[in-house]
């Protein structure tokens, strides 16, 4: 229990408690004569010393986390010592990452893609860094063929996904069912072709 200390009093405190009200410093216990009732002390050099005052790293009204933070051990622990036992937190967005076209291949078909006979599906392995990177969950979709039906299963396969991020089939090609295929799954079609080259050919949907 903690008391008011006066003028010439002090009180014996261990490593991290809170101190008595009133006192302005803590004097390490090799620097007295440990005596009771009355104690000595030896030196002076820890006046004012050893105490962390309210305030001293948060002060009231500070802005401690913004919305959008990755939380990482150290704000965990930050927001332990505020008493913040429930934050608003979100989990990471599931990315679905979908590869399309009979011409691509994994890379767990190394013979196919080292023979010139396919073309390994890169862009599915860039997608699934970029999205780690920004702090999302990557989720393989693998890689449809070039039918409306296999899109269509591979689109289905993402249902539980916040966003799903397709490579290719989007174009006016006579294999390019993307965008068929939303909209026969009720999607709409936001837009579909950026004006830049190379990469025109780019769309979103919901």
């Amino acid at each position: 229990m903690l008391f008011r200390s006066a003028t010439g009093e002090c009180a014996r405190i261990f490593t991290g408690s809170p101190l008595p009200d009133g006192a302005d410093s803590v004097i390490r216990q090799e620097d007295t004569d440990m005596g009771d009732p009355v104690v000595g002390v030896r030196g002076d050099r820890d006046v004012g010393r050893n105490i962390r005052r309210a305030g001293e790293d948060i002060r009231r009204g500070d802005t401690v986390l913004t919305t959008g933070t990755h939380l990482t051990a150290a704000h965990l622990g930050v927001l332990a010592s505020m008493a913040m036992a429930n934050p608003m937190i979100y989990r990471a967005p599931r990315v679905g990452i979908l590869g399309s076209g009979d011409e691509i291949a994994g890379i767990d078909q190394p013979e196919e893609i080292l023979s010139g006979r396919k073309t390994a599906s890169s862009n599915s392995h860039t997608l699934r860094a970029l999205v780690h990177e920004a702090g999302g969950e990557p989720v393989d979709l693998g890689i449809a063929a070039d039918t409306p039906e296999s899109l269509q299963q591979h689109f289905e396969r993402g249902a539980d996904c916040d966003l799903l991020v397709t490579s290719a089939g989007i174009s006016v090609g006579e294999h390019d069912y993307v965008r068929q295929v939303l909209q026969a799954m009720d999607g709409s079609i936001d837009f579909w072709r950026l004006r830049m080259r190379p990469g025109a050919p780019s769309g979103s949907a919901t």
